[in-house]
């Protein structure tokens, strides 16, 4: 695991203010010229590119735990905006267990413990033909407002559903302003059962990218 700010920090400069520095290089950077930069040889189209990005700005090999992030467990996500300014993508957890979530209360559930973590964000902005450029980074903490209303709502609404046995129809996007429910397996054959034993392809929660923009105010 490695280390990317102990000598830094103890010099009187907070752990923040380390990671921001080893970012400001590279704003105003494009992704390809950040990674011809840093040697990265995996291609923008590669689904680990930009987690692989963020380690190597950060001084740590693609196969190393960030020792900080992770005694912090800070959750490391990347957002592209379109040349609008929109989000490009909602951004996923893991996906669930539908039996699982099934038995789950809400004060322990696998969703609160991880909208309760510190997210830190990497933020690209895509020009007209797809290029992204590194726009800036946010350390980021969900209001506890925002947990314990929306997100406990799509949480419970979820687990109701599960059980009357419609595991088809999740919360969608348009259901809730702070998440969702949808696909998140390999493809249309990734399934898993539900308690009543059927198939249902398997998903997990999203954030919407809508509210990350708003509450970043990006």
């Amino acid at each position: 695991m490695k280390t990317i700010a102990a000598a830094e920090v103890v010099r009187g400069r907070s752990f923040e203010e380390v990671v921001a520095d080893r970012f400001e290089p590279y704003i105003g950077k494009t992704a390809d010229e950040i990674a011809e930069a840093l040697g990265v040889k995996a291609k923008r189209r590669a689904k680990n590119f930009y987690a692989v990005l963020t380690k190597r700005i950060l001084g740590v090999a693609e196969k190393d735990k960030i020792a900080e992030f992770e005694k912090a467990d800070i959750q490391v996500k990347t957002m592209r905006l379109t040349p609008g300014g929109r989000p490009k993508e909602d951004l996923p957890f893991r996906a669930f267990d539908y039996c699982d979530i099934a038995t789950q209360e809400w004060e322990s559930s696998d969703l609160r413990e991880m909208l309760g973590k510190r997210f830190f964000f990497v933020i690209y902005q895509l020009d007209r033909e797809g290029i992204p450029t590194l726009i800036g980074t946010r350390f980021w903490t969900m209001p506890v407002s925002d947990i314990e209303g929306p997100a406990r709502r799509c949480f419970d609404e979820t687990r109701l559903r599960i059980a009357e046995d419609k595991a088809e129809y999740l919360p969608k996007k348009t259901e809730n302003p702070v998440c969702h429910v949808r696909p998140h397996g390999r493809d249309s054959r990734d399934v898993i059962p539900t308690p009543s034993g059927r198939l249902v392809c398997r998903k997990s929660f999203w954030l919407n990218g809508s509210y990350i923009k708003d509450r970043l105010d990006l």
